[in-house]
C-alpha cells in the first residue's frame, strides 16, 4: 500500500528549521488523524503505532524548534479530525483524497531528519 511506502520514505528526510515549526506540527495531527483512522481498520497494511510514532515524532521535533507543547496541541485540536476524514476518503475511492495524502506526505518527508541526526 502506498501508505507504508510513504511511512517508510519519511524516515529518511532532512531536519525541520524554526521558521517550520508550524508545519512540522501540522505534520503531527496529519500523522494522529491518520493513527486513529488505522486503528478503527485493522486490516490495512500500517499499524497504528506506525503512525502514533510519526505523530509523536513530530510534536517533538516542533518542540525543538522552538514551539510550545500548547500550541503543538492546539494545531492538533485543530486539525486532526479533517484529516482524519481526509485519510478515510482516502481509503475510499476518492482519488483526490488521496492525491492529497499523498502530496501531504511528501511535504512531511522533507521535515523529518536524516537517520542518524538528532
Amino acid at each position: 500500500m502506498r501508505i507504508a511506502a510513504a511511512v517508510f520514505v519519511l524516515m529518511s528526510a532532512a531536519p525541520a528549521s524554526s521558521d517550520q515549526a508550524e508545519d512540522v506540527a501540522d505534520c503531527a495531527a496529519f500523522w494522529a488523524g491518520a493513527a486513529q483512522v488505522f486503528e478503527r481498520n485493522p486490516q490495512l497494511d500500517i499499524s497504528p503505532d506506525t503512525t502514533r510514532a510519526l505523530a509523536q515524532e513530530f510534536r517533538d521535533i516542533a518542540g525543538a524548534a522552538g514551539m510550545s507543547a500548547q500550541d503543538i496541541a492546539g494545531i492538533e485540536a485543530k486539525r486532526t479530525a479533517d484529516y482524519r476524514l481526509l485519510h478515510r476518503r482516502a481509503m475510499g475511492s476518492d482519488a483526490q483524497s488521496r492525491d492529497i495524502v499523498e502530496r501531504k506526505s511528501g511535504r512531511c518527508e522533507g521535515l523529518l531528519p536524516a537517520p542518524g541526526h538528532p
